[in-house]
């Protein structure tokens, strides 16, 4: 009897557990994606949840502690800098690197670039640990102050990358030596096939004299990239009266797509900036996909409706198209103001028979 009491007690026990196990598992496959999706990877999440998997090696960068003699192989033998732990990742292999910022703009804390990281590796994951805050808590990658006018902090030639948290922040020509008066700058230029960025911020703040300020630059071959909640520009600097953008398409691409992004720019006077710039006639090999983005530009003591003249900007492609799935547009009088309103489709308002918009969105 006593037997068959236990029997019924480990019984219960099991199903107990089974029913507990299946509640409880989703919720943590759910707090580690809504960590991705919002960007707040912490110090103790970071040592809770552990790191992504990947095949290879993790590398782990401190500013502030690391040592370039170290093996970057723990958090206590860190590297300083991420040239050096990039060199020490194996195209391929499926390494990764891990930045440890403690979310302090001061230039002991930041990751400081003095020459543009060539990326040209395959199968690399770089992941910022930061404090929590969703805007803004992310490793900042920056110039150093010495080193500020550079024309892009990365130059992603690379394929099938991943960059998870990180704010590549650059603000050139603020020494007064501009890379020229003409010179396209921003913060990443895309080249290398099928990366991800996710929960990242692209933050471009050339001086208002320069009309080529991008925060992200779109060149031949960076074709199949997917950029998933994040962050471009900032409502806090002043784009001016200049065809300055978001994104700036500068070589024949194909397919980007965009996810629960968002846009967000101070313009004070004018109505040339535009969210996205087409270089030439040749440049959109493909398509371009928003969805569930949100597009915003303000100007202090002014209404945002109709207050900058076109969403696209530039030169009209011959083929291609920018498609806008529930998306929210501030401040643009139309989506395409380019040739004839026919490269950009939208879910939403009344479109034309040739695509693009045909009412102030």
């Amino acid at each position: 009897m006593k037997k068959y009491f236990l029997f019924i007690i480990l019984c219960f026990s099991l199903l107990f557990v089974n029913v507990y196990a299946q509640r409880v598992s989703p919720q943590l496959i759910g707090r580690y994606v809504n960590y991705m999706r919002n960007a707040n990877l912490t110090q103790s999440d970071f040592s809770g949840m552990g790191l992504p998997k990947i095949a290879g090696t993790w590398y782990y960068v401190d500013a502030h502690d690391g040592n370039n003699s170290y093996d970057g192989k723990t958090i206590a033998t860190a590297f300083a800098d991420i040239a050096t732990a990039y060199a020490a990742c194996t195209s391929g292999r499926g390494d990764g690197i891990v930045l440890l910022s403690r979310t302090i703009s001061g230039t002991s804390y930041s990751f400081n670039l003095t020459t543009r990281l060539a990326w040209a590796k395959y199968g690399i994951t770089m992941i910022g640990v930061a404090s929590p805050n969703v805007y803004f808590g992310r490793a900042r990658v920056t110039h150093s102050s010495s080193c500020d006018s550079l024309a892009s902090l990365m130059l992603l030639s690379g394929w099938n990358n991943t960059f998870i948290n990180i704010h590549f922040s650059n603000n050139p020509e603020n020494d007064g030596d501009p890379v020229s008066a003409t010179a396209q700058v921003s913060a990443v230029q895309l080249a290398g096939n099928r990366n991800t960025f996710i929960g990242c911020h692209f933050y471009c703040a050339a001086q208002s004299a320069n009309a080529y300020k991008s925060d992200l630059e779109i060149r031949a071959s960076g074709n199949e990239t997917r950029f998933i909640d994040c962050f471009f520009g900032s409502s806090s600097y002043d784009a001016g009266n200049n065809a300055a953008c978001w994104i700036y398409i500068n070589g024949a691409a194909a397919q980007q797509f965009f996810d629960n992004c968002t846009f967000l720019q101070q313009v004070s006077s004018g109505t040339a900036f535009g969210a996205v710039e087409c270089g030439g006639a040749t440049y959109l090999n493909g398509v371009q996909i928003y969805k569930d983005c949100t597009f915003a530009c303000w100007r202090a003591n002014t209404s945002c409706h109709q207050l900058l003249a076109s969403w696209f900007i530039g030169t009209k492609p011959n083929t291609g198209a920018m498609c806008l799935q529930n998306c929210l547009v501030v401040g643009f009088t139309a989506l395409d103001a380019t040739g004839g309103n026919d490269r950009v489709f939208t879910n939403q308002g009344a479109s034309n028979a040739a695509g693009g918009i045909g009412v102030t969105p």
